[in-house]
């Protein structure tokens, strides 16, 4: 009982800290633009001059797929999508009637985290989630897979329930 009160407590500080990256980000002095986009409008996940960005949903559901138009990950609001290493293979789209994010240069981003210890803590829960998620993902993929089933992230189900109302 112990183990699993630890194991909460544990997934709940490291929300706080996730939450709180985001945070400073957005307070930060950092150069970013707020993004407005309707449903399917493409997200560019590099500029012209090919340098990668860094996304932070703040309302909507975004999804990440392959220049083949597979499904690669979605995410809503309060994830960060930083698909860098891939992004010239993979393209980023609005999945709700209305998504905002927050765009930054991934230079930048990594120029503040280097800046502060509490920065670079907060980042390291980020990135902590970000795993659980694509975790959680892999997990129920193979299990679809054995049952020959079929899942929707609860991002997408919440977006097709409120659509179908």
């Amino acid at each position: 009982m112990k183990t699993n009160t630890l194991a909460k407590s544990e997934a709940l500080d490291t929300k706080i800290q996730a939450g709180k990256f985001l945070t400073s980000l957005l307070e930060s002095d950092i150069a970013k633009e707020r993004l407005e986009l309707k449903k399917n409008d493409k997200i560019e996940l590099t500029a012209t001059n090919n340098t990668p960005y860094i996304f932070v949903i703040v309302a909507g559901v975004a999804g990440i797929f392959s220049n083949t138009n597979v499904a690669i990950d979605f995410a809503g609001e309060g994830d960060l999508l930083d698909y860098n290493i891939y992004s010239s293979q993979l393209f980023g789209k609005a999945l709700t009637d209305e998504v905002t994010v927050w765009r930054f240069a991934q230079s930048d981003v990594f120029n503040k985290i280097a800046e502060s210890s509490e920065i670079q803590l907060q980042h390291y829960h980020m990135l902590q989630t970000i795993q659980r998620r694509l975790e959680k993902k892999q997990i129920q993929a193979t299990l679809d897979t054995k049952n020959k089933g079929c899942s929707v992230h609860p991002h997408i189900s919440d977006a097709l329930q409120s659509e179908s109302r």
